[in-house]
């Protein structure tokens, strides 16, 4: 559900956009080097100062790495929902933008949980 709110709102975005216009984009911020932690049990293991900054550094790489792989995702999802609509004629994109529109406004609140309910006594 969460996915297709995403989705929505996204497409929603970029219906609002003409086909030659470009969304604006955040400039890119620089990617400190991200200072890596030790995996939860690892402190357990009693390692040297040395294999704690070895593995702090595995660690800060990979983090690194993902971030730049969900960046490289995001921006591919982005791409794709351009080509999509730009596949779509004026009179398609508005029903669409109109669709989503309505789905986003006619959503019901969500419901409060249940009161927990006590355990049924069980006899012996």
């Amino acid at each position: 559900m969460k996915s297709f709110l995403l989705t929505s709102v996204a497409l929603l975005g970029l219906l609002s956009l003409s086909p030659g216009d470009e969304p604006a984009k955040p400039a890119p911020t620089p990617t400190p080097a991200t200072k890596g932690t030790l995996p939860r049990d690892f402190k357990k293991l009693g390692l040297t100062d040395a294999q704690k900054i070895a593995v702090e550094k595995i660690t800060g790489e990979a983090r690194s790495k993902v971030a730049d792989l969900e960046a490289q995702i995001t921006s591919i999802r982005e791409q794709e929902h351009k080509d999509a609509l730009a596949v779509l004629t004026d009179a398609q994109r508005q029903q669409l933008k109109a669709i989503l529109t309505a789905g986003v406004d006619d959503k019901p609140a969500p419901t409060p949980p249940a009161a927990p309910t006590p355990p049924t006594p069980t006899k012996p």
